[in-house]
């Protein structure tokens, strides 16, 4: 009786383990992702080019995005002018 018990114990044990090593896998995509996108924002913050219109488009944004993403951008730029 105690065997099949600490048997037991020892498969819900590997369960467990392996259930947490998959939200583990997935934490560090999601942190890896997370890393590109603030990595790629402090680029575009720094830059002084914007980012056209075709390059909204290329990654899958809708037009309407795009559109904006630009308009947002010409007005960082004139706000950045008229600040120096």
């Amino acid at each position: 009786m105690l065997r099949a018990r600490l048997e037991a114990s020892e498969e819900e044990k590997s369960k467990l383990i392996g259930n947490h090593k998959l939200e583990v896998d997935a934490m560090r995509r999601e942190l890896k992702d997370l890393q590109g996108s603030y990595s790629d924002a402090l680029k575009w913050a720094y830059t002084d080019e914007i980012a056209p219109y075709e390059h909204w488009i290329e990654e899958g944004y809708p037009e309407e995005y795009a559109d904006a993403m630009v308009e947002l951008q010409e007005r960082f730029e004139q706000i950045i002018k008229d600040l120096r």
